[in-house]
């Protein structure tokens, strides 16, 4: 049997995250040398607002260059303040007024002109953002508008039963906050529970499905009036490509190469930005906080800040079992 070892890590080497803004001035300074190039010479960077240029600019190779001279590793990504996408179902579908879950041909097959909306308690709805789901039903049998916003109460109210705030069950197992009504007949885009989280939930799918009732169940619940029911949605703009948690800002990284490099907060200046933080991460024999199942600690930047960490070779807690030699020729 092999040993157990319990309580080992390799080396963690410090990382530094800060949220930049989208206008102003930004600088960044490593033992008093400016690091960040804006095209002519290094020191301030001003922020286009256009966050491709923003992030091809700010990782230079003449920056990137110059962070490795000075035993750091300088990186600029997308995913700060990540924020979900509106969710709008509707009240009747036509051809030209549907949305993602039918095709212009299917929304045809309906029947000319506007056919409105109609679900029933046997009507299973999904709301999902990354991992975090929640299901909800109307009550009854439900028609048009009030189809739409029924359904938008019942995954609502669910949302927040599940995921959100200080009273959900499982609030510390979603970084995504509070679900409010929009407008008519809309989920509103989720936001972070903390700007802290960094580029966590950045690129999270945001997605509804539908467990559809029965030709029999929707007859049964209509009273025979109809055999199938009827519900379409849209998430962001109309089509499935942008079924994603977006972001604005940047998040410009910094890593140790050598450690030590970062460990004094005199050591690097920036200016301009946010720095991100993460209180909680141990290594090692202590590593409670690193445990998922209770909480994934949504106020902290998880994937953009780390604290070092010597490596560890951890203790034996069940030692190998020697391996033993049987001869069975005598059996034979």
């Amino acid at each position: 049997m092999p040993q157990v070892i319990t309580g080992a890590n390799d080396t963690v080497l410090r990382k530094r995250g800060y949220i930049l803004p989208t206008s102003g001035n930004v600088s960044l300074e490593i033992d008093g040398v400016s690091v960040l190039h804006n095209g002519s010479d290094y020191g301030s960077y001003t922020m286009t607002g256009n966050q491709n240029i923003d992030l091809t600019t700010l990782r230079s190779e003449l920056a990137l260059s110059r962070a490795t001279a000075l035993d750091v590793t300088l990186d600029v990504i997308k995913g700060g303040n990540a924020a979900g996408k509106i969710i709008e179902f509707k009240g009747g579908i036509s051809t030209a007024d549907n949305g993602e879950n039918y095709t212009d041909a299917q929304a045809t097959a309906l029947g000319s002109g506007t056919n409105s909306s109609s679900i029933s308690s046997y009507d299973i709805f999904t709301l999902s953002y990354g991992s975090n789901s929640v299901t909800g039903a109307v009550s009854g049998w439900t028609t048009g508008d009030a189809a739409a916003e029924g359904i938008v109460d019942a995954l609502v109210a669910a949302w927040n039963l599940k995921w959100a705030g200080a009273s959900g069950v499982s609030s510390q197992l979603s970084l995504w906050g509070v679900a409010a009504e929009g407008t008519s007949k809309q989920i509103a885009a989720l936001a972070l529970k903390d700007a802290n989280a960094g580029s966590r939930g950045y690129l999270d799918t945001v997605d509804i499905s539908w467990a559809k009732a029965t030709a029999a169940q929707a007859s049964s619940a209509s009273s025979g009036v109809v055999t199938t029911s009827i519900m379409d949605w849209t998430i962001g703009a109309d089509g499935s490509a942008d079924n994603f948690a977006d972001s604005d800002d940047l998040i410009l990284t910094l890593t140790e190469i050598v450690a030590g490099t970062l460990a004094s907060s005199q050591t690097v200046t920036f200016t301009g930005g946010t720095a991100l933080t993460n209180d909680y991460v141990q290594y090692g024999a202590g590593a409670t906080s690193t445990d998922t199942t209770d909480s994934i600690y949504p106020d902290q930047a998880r994937l953009d800040v780390l604290e070092p960490q010597d490596s560890a070779e951890g203790t034996i807690t069940t030692p190998a079992a020697a391996a033993v030699s049987i001869n069975r020729i005598p059996w034979l």
